[in-house]
């Protein structure tokens, strides 16, 4: 699975920017319906579908999200 880092993940979708996007079309091949990871990189992750394969912003459908994800009580 493959993990991408985002603004803010939502609920429900997550638009990757156009630098997230075109990297995972062009240099990973990645197409509608594969399964992927976005992180906000603030302990928030989120795991999804690929919905589009927009170069200016893909869309993901998040199925699972976790908040203050690995977070250490130090």
């Amino acid at each position: 699975m493959h993990l991408f880092i985002c603004e803010t993940i939502n609920k429900e979708q997550v638009l990757l920017n156009a630098e997230e996007s075109q990297h995972a079309i062009k240099a990973l091949r990645l197409r509608a319906g594969d399964s992927i990871a976005v992180t906000d990189g603030k302990g928030s992750m989120g795991y999804g579908a690929l919905l589009n394969t927009d170069i200016k912003g893909c869309l993901i459908k998040i199925e699972n999200s976790v908040n203050n994800y690995q977070k250490r009580n130090y």
